[in-house]
């Protein structure tokens, strides 16, 4: 029943003191076989796909989900990886953003998350009224002596060092300049 979606509806006649309803199913796959994209939500499953191509729209997807090099001090952001591929999918799909324009980066260093951003900039500087749009999951960071600023933490962050971040005003800055005619932000991050 993970991967798809079951209603089983039960008709309970009479109530019997001391009876218990029993539930059987035949198993087919181990746990250790599934596939932890079996368990995506009915979101992530008939991606709507209306055919419109936009040209001028340029999308970055950042998914930081494996913080566990050593000395970290930071757990892994769960399924944050999945929500950046399924979220690639309905920019390309959904938004009509063309594949070679959709920039992925899977658990981003802090070079790799200002080399992609630069990237996507510098491209939006070469399109006449281009559109961007910023997806990040993974782990955020306030700068507690810096009235809670906010970061964004890339795998090999330290928290304690906001020089091993990446500000988010610096990222707006940046994509501001970068001459777009609208950017859209979407962050699935806690600053807490």
């Amino acid at each position: 029943l993970y991967s798809r979606d079951t209603l089983l509806r039960i008709r309970i006649v009479k109530q019997a003191e001391g009876a218990r309803l029993v539930a059987q199913a035949k198993e087919t796959n181990t746990v250790a076989d599934m596939n932890r994209k079996s368990f995506g939500s009915e979101v992530d499953r008939n991606i709507p796909n209306p055919g419109i191509q936009h040209t001028n729209r340029l999308a970055l997807v950042i998914g930081n989900e494996d913080y566990s090099r050593d000395g970290s001090t930071f757990t892994n952001v769960d399924y944050a990886l999945n929500d950046a591929l399924i979220f690639q999918q309905y920019a390309i799909r959904c938004m009509g953003i063309p594949a070679e324009n959709c920039l992925i980066l899977k658990n981003g260093t802090r070079n790799d998350m200002i080399t992609k951003l630069d990237e996507l900039s510098e491209r939006a500087k070469r399109r006449q009224g281009a559109e961007i749009i910023l997806y990040y999951a993974g782990h955020g960071q306030p700068d507690r002596a810096n009235d809670g600023a906010p970061y964004l933490m890339p795998v090999d962050g330290d928290a304690g060092n906001t020089k091993t971040l990446v500000q988010l005003a610096e990222v707006y800055g940046q994509l501001a300049e970068s001459g777009a005619a609208r950017v859209t932000v979407f962050l699935d991050a806690c600053f807490s």
